[in-house]
């Protein structure tokens, strides 16, 4: 088991954008930080995604358009579905990938 804190990993970081946190046999934790107009293009990959914003706000980008995000945003990816996010300001937000 490994417990952390989204400060504690962005302490021990050095600005990257992409930190991994935790691999497990199942599941992949990484924090990413995407500073304004940053983008991670949309892609599909196995296993679900779920992603939780921590601070600032951007865009989720999906095939259906672009939802706006904010700190609490929370959006469950299913495998195979496309999905990006795009930074309107310094944006922190936690992947979890499983499968």
């Amino acid at each position: 088991m490994k417990l952390t804190s989204v400060e504690e990993v962005l302490a021990a970081g050095t600005g990257e954008r992409k930190l991994a946190v935790a691999d497990g046999p199942h599941s992949r934790v990484t924090l990413w930080q995407l500073e304004p107009g940053q983008e991670i293009q949309p892609h599909v990959h196995e296993g679900d995604h779920v992603w939780v914003v921590q601070k600032g706000q951007g865009w989720l980008l999906t095939e259906a358009g672009e939802a706006a995000v904010a700190p609490g945003s929370l959006a469950l990816v299913p495998e195979g579905e496309p999905h990006g996010m795009r930074a309107g300001t310094q944006l922190v937000f936690v992947s979890v990938s499983a499968g």
